[in-house]
């Protein structure tokens, strides 16, 4: 199967999300184009940093299955967007220093730590 990532996934083209998380503030920015989704984590301050996390189609149907319907692929990306503009991100596994971090943004219900099987790829 091949996905139309503008078509399914165009809600989350060009989104900016600041995510405050105690002392840290962070910047997620989202795009799509034909071939994948696109996320960069900024984090502010003298210790400030980007990380970049891709998600192409083989990403994607690994989460919602090998040959998902359009409504699927759709209501996907509309809880990715929901998700997304509701400022309900937490970012863990980040670390300044280490250039490839494994970073994970996820909604605070869900720690990393406490989900079964990570639904979320890394940053790096």
């Amino acid at each position: 199967m091949t996905i139309d990532f503008i078509s399914s996934f165009g809600g989350l083209d060009e989104l900016v999300q600041i995510i405050y998380q105690g002392a840290h503030r962070f910047v997620l920015l989202s795009t799509i184009d034909d071939e994948k989704w696109s996320l960069h984590l900024g984090m502010s301050g003298p210790e400030g940093r980007w990380w970049r996390g891709i998600w192409a189609q083989d990403d994607i149907l690994s989460l919602v299955g090998s040959n998902p319907s359009a409504i699927l692929l759709d209501t996907f990306a509309e809880k990715l967007a929901d998700t997304f503009t509701s400022g309900d991100l937490f970012i863990s596994g980040w670390n300044p220093t280490e250039r490839d971090a494994e970073i994970k943004a996820s909604p605070p219900a869900f720690p990393p730590k406490e989900r079964p099987q990570d639904s979320t790829s890394s940053c790096s």
